[in-house]
């Protein structure tokens, strides 16, 4: 008895520090890759990044050969899924996974497109406005952008809202780092997960950490901050 009640502690205790918005209003539990549990009916949740082996942290590698090769990205990574032209197929992501190419319209004016970013690190949050944590944790990514890091690109995606629910979000709060639109979730499609915010640390092409939940502006830019500087080193 005592050992079933240390068991439960320790995971009232692991589900304590995160936070985040389910993708539905219906429970759920990823198999593989991250999971979050969604409280049932209201959207909202508390969420535990697990690894492959169900242990509850994030995973962490690079793959070999993630850095730059000198050859075209079509050439680095073939039959790579593409989610503005639909091909290749939809799969929760794992680390040393090929980050999903891309092209999204941003806020403001401009695209951004995943595949001319294959040189540098780059950080991509799925995020809404409806979101709390999503939107609390958003000041992370603008220190992020502050530090000036020329290898480094930092793009949040809002999932599923319209330009103008966006753009007025964005005026509001005075956000300068880009924000991208995927109102029919054509890019959500491929990067899939079990709830926002989800925030994944790509290098060269290779995703190298996920994240799902926030803790907080402040914890989350630490975290975002020591990913990007494992990367650079």
């Amino acid at each position: 008895m005592n050992r079933k009640k240390g068991i439960i502690v320790l995971i009232t205790l692991m589900l304590a520090g995160f936070s985040g918005c389910g993708s539905s209003g219906s429970s759920s539990v990823g198999g593989g890759g991250n999971s979050v549990f969604v409280k049932e009916g209201s959207g909202q949740g508390e969420s535990v990044p697990v690894n492959g082996n169900g242990e509850p942290s994030v995973g962490w590698g690079k793959s070999e050969g993630s850095g730059n090769t000198g050859t075209s990205t079509e050439e680095r990574f073939p039959g790579r899924a593409n989610a503005e032209t639909g091909e290749g197929i939809s799969k929760k992501l794992s680390i040393g996974d090929v980050a999903p190419d891309f092209l999204v319209e941003l806020s403001g004016g401009g695209t951004f497109r995943m595949s001319e970013h294959d040189d540098e690190i780059v950080l991509i949050n799925f995020w809404a406005t409806w979101c709390g944590p999503c939107v609390g944790e958003m000041p992370a990514f603008e220190r992020l952008k502050d530090l000036g890091y020329s290898d480094v690109s930092i793009l949040a995606i809002n999932s599923g809202e319209g330009k103008s629910v966006v753009d007025s979000f964005v005026r509001s709060e005075g956000y300068t780092f880009p924000i991208g639109y995927d109102e029919f979730r054509k890019v959500g499609y491929y990067y899939p997960s079990d709830g926002i915010p989800y925030t994944i640390v790509v290098d060269h092409g290779i995703v190298q950490r996920i994240f799902l939940g926030s803790k907080g502006a402040d914890a989350q830019y630490e975290l975002y901050k020591d990913a990007i500087e494992e990367c650079r080193k």
